[in-house]
């Protein structure tokens, strides 16, 4: 995998270069130390669409995302092809994609959750407030190079992101929820697949530096 890199949204050609920056930059602006209390555990599934500037739409993957009250997450996305890509995050240990080609966990970074959602509404990036599938969400504006993104988090979601509309020359792609269940996911969701060795994919304003690449997996997600 080239160029840059993200628990968000890597969608081949396009979104390798639309999603890296923004995302992570995004996370971790919102980032403190420590999980808060009474996390809400849910499940949202996305869908991700790429619309070029001459009107032509293109399906970039879906994603699934499980969130626990223990403040753990997993997440599997499924490309056209077939192939998909699987990350996790969980506190104390960080978020880590998993690379079954070279049988490793890649870790990408460290894994912190804001303690007061609010207090995206205070930030200077804050754009307004939208309804996204009846839930109230905090629209905050991220630019990298190039390119720009509208990330919506949720209040009564713990303050995660739920949606993400983000704009380069020539296209803009939306990664739009198409449901959200509350309720603990079960065992089987939260189980990431685990490897002993341990890789840590290096960022430089966003963009992953060194040689390490990655393929998605040609498994189904389970």
């Amino acid at each position: 995998m080239k160029a840059l890199l993200r628990i968000g949204m890597p969608i081949g050609i396009l979104g390798m270069a639309i999603a890296g920056t923004v995302v992570y930059r995004a996370a971790q602006q919102t980032a403190s130390a420590g999980a808060p209390p009474g996390l809400v555990p849910y499940t949202v599934s996305w869908s991700a669409t790429v619309r070029l500037d001459n009107g032509k739409a293109v399906g970039a993957f879906t994603q699934t995302r499980y969130v626990s009250a223990d403040d753990a997450w997993r997440s599997v996305k499924t490309f056209p092809n077939g192939s998909t890509q699987e990350s996790f995050g969980a506190q104390g240990r960080g978020v880590f994609l998993v690379d079954d080609d070279e049988k490793a966990l890649v870790r990408i970074g460290p894994y912190h959750r804001s303690r007061n959602a609010e207090s995206l509404r205070h930030s200077p990036k804050y754009l307004r407030t939208e309804q996204v599938l009846s839930y109230e969400a905090y629209v905050l504006r991220e630019d990298g190079p190039g390119i720009s993104a509208e990330v919506y988090y949720a209040p009564d979601l713990n303050g995660d992101m739920i949606k993400q509309v983000v704009t380069k020359p020539g296209s803009q792609m939306t990664l739009e929820p198409v449901s959200i269940a509350l309720g603990e996911p079960s065992a089987e969701n939260l189980q990431h697949r685990s490897y002993p060795v341990i890789k840590t994919a290096h960022f430089n304003n966003g963009v992953r530096s060194g040689q390490y690449k990655m393929k998605n997996s040609n498994q189904a997600p389970r």
